[in-house]
């Protein structure tokens, strides 16, 4: 035989192997993750899906749409909705106006500036106190204790 005929022969079977493997694991890896879906999916487990709408800005997609049969978690990640969206609001509001600021008032840009982050750094100790109330199987109850929150939700509803 020709060497390089063997060497081709050689190839597709090294290639041929490769892709069992590789399709092998596939396979294993689609397992794995069908069953760790399912685990996740169950009821005991809800707490941390609603944990996960905690995550800054889009996190409340996952409560609100993986667990729609789940009160807990729809509360949860309606609550993390409205106060991403209240952050927004506001952070926004607060960099337009700091952009039409002129030079001359100085002090006011570093004060919009200074309340940005201080929204920023309410808004992580909120998220965070979310995830906690969510892990302890608890409802976040600051919300309801602020009277435009409950006007907020009752314009927006999911």
């Amino acid at each position: 035989m020709n060497p390089v005929s063997i060497i081709k022969e050689k190839t597709i079977v090294t290639k041929e192997k490769i892709q069992l493997v590789v399709m092998e694991n596939y396979r294993i890896a689609v397992q794995k993750v069908r069953e760790a879906w399912t685990e996740a999916m169950k009821d005991e487990n809800s707490h941390y899906l609603a944990a996960a709408g905690y995550v800054p800005f889009i996190g409340w997609l996952v409560p609100v749409y993986l667990k729609e049969d789940d009160a807990f978690c729809q509360e949860h990640g309606k609550t993390a909705f409205y106060m991403a969206l209240i952050v927004l609001v506001a952070v926004t509001t607060l960099m337009l106006v700091n952009l039409f600021t002129t030079r001359d008032y100085r002090v006011i840009r570093l004060i919009i500036v200074i309340s940005i982050y201080l929204i920023y750094l309410a808004y992580f100790l909120f998220i965070s106190y979310g995830m906690y109330t969510s892990l302890h199987r608890k409802n976040f109850e600051i919300p309801d204790t602020i009277a435009a929150w409950n006007k907020l939700r009752t314009i927006i509803e999911l």
